[in-house]
């Protein structure tokens, strides 16, 4: 019997294979391993960060937004300024050429032909109702 056992004992030690040891890792190995498993969560923040940047950047939405309300505003300036250079145009075309409007605006500023005379009266006051 003790032969039997020692040969069952050489057929499993025959069968059982020697444990390596894992080598180590390369450089490459575990970048590639790093960026296999964390893959999702970079492209993710990628994508946050260029969202953030399309957003609040120098040339983003919202400055963009900001700036054609900007430019909104300037052209109705500049459309206020165009309609009051055109009636200054005309006053100016006016003072040139009609003598009729020369004479209101000097009366209106209390000049008077010779040999009249101007008389300003206050402004009529509103009788105040008494309880």
């Amino acid at each position: 019997m003790a032969v039997c056992i020692k040969l069952k004992s050489k057929r499993v030690a025959a069968r059982r294979k020697p444990v390596r040891k894992p080598a180590q890792p390369t450089v490459a190995r575990r970048s590639s391993d790093f960026l296999r498993i964390h893959f999702w969560t970079i492209l993710g923040l990628l994508m946050m960060a260029i969202l953030v940047h399309d957003l609040f950047g120098a040339r983003g939405f919202l400055a963009t937004q900001r700036q054609r309300q900007e430019r909104i505003k300037l052209e109705q300036e500049v459309q206020r300024v165009n309609e009051e250079n055109q009636g200054l145009t005309d006053d100016v075309h006016r003072l040139k050429t009609d003598p009729a409007y020369i004479e209101r605006l000097a009366r209106e500023q209390g000049l008077a032909r010779p040999g009249e005379h101007v008389f300003k009266l206050p402004p009529k006051e509103e009788p105040k109702d008494s309880p």
